[in-house]
């Protein structure tokens, strides 16, 4: 097993990435670019850097390599301790370490660990299969006259084509109105109503389906007890449906969770699901990339409150495996 090929592979779907008592790689997103001396254009990019001070362990690490090499989380955090005490005394020796597709490692004369980053790497999938590539400068010779001239021109025909059309809309603007107010026929002017409560959104909306159904096959109406009994369920469903808008709306605006558990059959994750909520947990269902249905036991806005209570989760419900995951 290599270190450096998880830590490869989680910083493609997660910003920040500790190793336990080394410290963590951070990626940072770099908008495209041209270098106009070499003509070089660079497309947009998601580059690593290195921050020492991060070397609190958030379980993610660990978490990924149990999952992915079929380990217990403890042995899993034996083989980060084991690789980090051969990654140190190859440091303290004068060698550099180099972690493959991330950058090196080595100290400088003042023995601190420097980070050079691989100047290759990308970690940004959106800009999967990108490249930069050269684009020859453009050669011909400008004439701002001509150029002005030209410009006036097609401002000048514009301005008349434009007018012609003006004109001719506005001719024909009464045989259109004759056309279409003939056609109405008058029992639908008399029949039409207007009504100001059909202003309300939600009025027209409910009212109008209450009115369908408020109908039979045999086209006779419907009597008022019925009538009121249907109208109040197609509101009820109405307002359960908006309450499940706002479900998943604020499932979105949170960006990190607690993992308990991650199935590839979708029943096994509703029954993690319903043994956290009988835990008091507002359990969530997340769907990855690879098909994996990933049971959060708690949702947060803020990475510092996802790891003050990682902890306290992982305690409560009796799993040391509960991973953050961050969106």
């Amino acid at each position: 097993m290599e270190l450096a090929k998880h830590i490869r592979e989680l910083l493609y779907r997660h910003d920040c990435v500790i190793v336990p008592g080394f410290g963590g790689f951070v990626t940072n997103l770099v908008s495209a670019r041209t270098d106009n001396v070499r003509h070089v254009f660079y497309p947009p990019s998601k580059k690593v850097g290195f921050n020492r001070k991060l070397d609190h362990n958030d379980g993610l690490l660990a978490s990924y390599i149990s999952s992915k090499e079929g380990i217990s989380y403890q042995d899993a955090n034996k083989f980060v301790e084991t690789s980090l005490n051969d990654i140190s005394r190859e440091l303290v020796k004068g060698r550099n370490i180099t972690f493959e597709g991330i950058g090196d490692f080595f100290f400088d004369k003042s023995d601190n660990l420097q980070f050079e980053p691989d100047p290759h790497a990308n970690f940004s999938t959106a800009a999967y299969g990108l490249t930069h590539f050269r684009f020859p400068p453009l050669k011909g010779h400008y004439s701002p006259g001509i150029t002005d001239e030209v410009q006036r021109a097609r401002s000048r025909s514009a301005k008349k084509g434009m007018n012609r059309y003006i004109k001719y809309a506005l001719a024909g603007m009464p045989i259109i109105a004759v056309i279409v107010f003939g056609s109405i026929k008058s029992d639908v002017i008399r029949e039409f109503r207007f009504d100001i409560s059909s202003l309300n959104p939600f009025s027209i909306t409910v009212e109008s389906k209450f009115t369908e159904s408020a109908h039979s096959e045999s086209g006779k109406i419907l009597n008022a007890k019925d009538a009121f009994e249907r109208l109040a369920s197609q509101r009820e469903a109405l307002y359960y449906e908006e309450k499940e808008k706002g479900r998943i709306q604020e499932t979105i605006s949170k960006e990190y969770f607690l993992v308990a558990g991650s199935f590839r059959n979708y029943n096994n994750a509703v029954s993690l699901e319903k043994e956290l909520e009988e835990l008091g947990y507002d359990p969530v269902i997340l769907e990855s990339q690879n098909g994996m249905f990933r049971v959060a036991a708690g949702s947060y806005t803020s990475r510092d409150d996802a790891l003050s209570n990682l902890h306290t989760t992982r305690q409560r419900i009796n799993n040391p495996d509960i991973w953050l995951l961050s969106q």
